[in-house]
């Protein structure tokens, strides 16, 4: 079964999204053309470039809050992953924890490595 385009010929097929436990196609996407994945991958580079400078302290406040926004809503991520994945939801759950921890870890690591004295007086809480 595919999850995935792939070609047929010179046309490109719709992108699905099956429940694995049904078969049941959820939504389907069309593909991007090669000039839009072009541009996609132009601002993502451009943002890269911009947001590479910024200081540690703001990345790490964003990235706290992608980590707070996956813990609170753990439940709608997790759905997602049932229906897409055909995971249970208690893993679907531990596996959107676990993803919120792995983001604070990471940024405790970051900091006391790069500025010990920021990881002591700017805690970065866990999940």
């Amino acid at each position: 079964r595919e999850f995935c385009s792939f070609y047929s010929g010179d046309k490109t097929m719709a992108i699905a999204t099956i429940n694995p436990a049904t078969g049941e196609t959820l939504k389907t996407f069309e593909p991007l053309t090669d000039t839009e994945i072009e541009t996609k991958l132009e601002l993502a580079s451009q943002a890269f470039n911009k947001y590479r400078h910024l200081p540690f302290e703001q990345r790490a406040l964003w990235m706290q809050k992608a980590a707070d926004i996956l813990e609170r809503d753990r439940e709608i991520y997790a759905e997602m992953m049932t229906l897409e994945m055909g995971k249970t939801l208690k893993s679907a759950i531990a596996e959107v924890e676990k993803c919120a921890l792995v983001v604070a870890i990471l940024l405790r690591t970051i900091a006391s490595k790069q500025q010990p004295s920021l990881a002591a007086t700017h805690p970065i809480a866990t999940v």
